[in-house]
């Protein structure tokens, strides 16, 4: 039986927020949905997290694919389903929160994506991002997924058939007896999925232990954030997991896949301390399915680079006013790159930043699923990697837009014993 099961909708994602049950159960396992069927694990797995690919699918497609995931985790008896979400509620939250309901046979779905160590906070139903709501923010302008409503329910009761409601956060902040009733006056309603207003840790935290202690056949939405809250409380009550530091020696493969400005200043960061060599590539050749030789040639080149440092591959910026590559195709171009060069230098570990390119990069060698350790810092997580030319190697990886500037500084510090 598993302590805890995780359903994410992308890879990196689903790392930051499975890492969060490492303190409560041990091995913990993240591996792609699709390969659960048939892992095999060295160890019997106590947490395992599972990531669909289905943020960018149409929704039926995404549906299907959570529907699969939870049929295939039932085999493993989980105490607890958590359902991770995009902390800037991209994606198909309706069609996929709607499958598990359904699959799980929960009554109902408590969806809190606030995530307050990364600025995500949601007040009146407004999600912000640093303060800005989310309608105003680069996520409005996303290529792929866009979201240009700010008020977390719409965006959910755009995409769902049952009713949406409301916890305000003067019944999250006060927890116990007042938000008890905020809640039953709305299932009393006949309310399916309740949003939760979180501004603080202690919010999510409050909303965690009401689902545990009065509504166990609750589905739990979130981010990391409530994940969080939700090992606190359970840490709480059963103790805590003794924690684990990673290190290494050799050189460090930074691969980038994400276009966002977050994530280029972190890279910056890291190669203006001679920290690490850089190759910019370009997105519109990595994606250009007749520029294989130009791909290859940039494998050699990153291969001889690693051999001698750390080396960084990352992306250049989209253009204003022109047309974009497909994302998915970048990632696959940038992983073919990065795998020849790590499969030529086997660098000492990798940091691998977006989703997507985290998932090609997996494929590319082979890797069949990854044991997870810590969170080395807020939103960067350790783990090891099993099957594949890399098997046991240490790989980090990190959604793209989160995190401080000299985040990838303080990773290397902290990798090579200098911290």
């Amino acid at each position: 039986m598993l302590e805890i099961a995780v359903i994410a909708d992308d890879l990196t994602g689903a790392a930051d927020t499975g890492v969060q049950f490492c303190r409560l159960a041990r091995p913990n396992y993240l591996l792609a949905a699709s390969a659960l069927a048939t892992a095999q694990f060295p160890d019997s797995p106590k947490a395992v997290t599972v990531h669909t690919s289905s943020r960018h699918l149409p929704p039926l497609a995404a549906r299907n694919a959570v529907t699969q995931a939870a049929r295939a985790l039932k085999s493993f008896q989980p105490s607890l389903i958590y359902k991770k979400i995009d902390s800037c509620l991209r994606g198909n939250l309706g069609p996929e929160i709607d499958a598990l309901l359904e699959e799980l046979g929960l009554e109902q779905a408590f969806v809190a994506p606030a995530f307050p160590a990364q600025g995500r906070l949601t007040i009146h139903d407004e999600h912000l991002i640093h303060g800005i709501p989310l309608g105003k923010t680069e996520i409005a302008k996303d290529p792929i997924n866009p979201v240009k409503c700010s008020l977390v329910s719409e965006v959910i009761a755009a995409q769902t058939c049952h009713d949406v409601g409301v916890v305000d956060i003067e019944a999250t902040a006060k927890g116990s007896k007042e938000l008890e009733q905020a809640v039953s006056s709305l299932l009393k309603k006949g309310t399916k999925i309740i949003v939760f207003d979180a501004c603080e840790q202690e919010h999510l935290e409050n909303i965690a232990r009401l689902s545990l202690d009065r509504y166990p056949g609750s589905l739990l939405v979130g981010s990391a954030g409530l994940a969080l809250g939700l090992a606190e409380v359970v840490t709480q009550r059963q103790g805590k997991k003794q924690a684990t530091s990673p290190s290494t020696q050799g050189s460090l493969l930074f691969v980038g896949g994400s276009a966002s400005a977050r994530l280029a200043d972190q890279h910056e960061a890291l190669v203006a301390q001679n920290q690490a060599s850089q190759m910019i590539l370009d997105a519109e050749m990595l994606a250009d399915p007749k520029a294989r030789e130009q791909r290859r040639k940039w494998g050699d080149e990153a291969a001889v680079s690693l051999a001698q440092t750390n080396l960084v591959l990352r992306i250049t910026p989209p253009e204003e006013n022109k047309s974009k590559p497909s994302s998915e195709a970048v990632a696959q171009g940038l992983a073919q790159v990065a795998a020849a060069a790590a499969l030529t230098s086997s660098p000492a570990g990798m940091f691998l930043s977006g989703g997507d390119t985290a998932q090609a990069v997996f494929e590319q060698l082979e890797v069949q699923a990854v044991e997870l350790h810590a969170e080395v810092l807020p939103g960067l997580v350790w783990g090891t990697i099993m099957g594949g030319p890399q098997n046991g190697g240490l790989v980090v990886t990190k959604a793209g837009a989160f995190g401080e500037d000299d985040d990838l500084v303080k990773l290397h510090g902290l990798l090579c014993g200098q911290a």
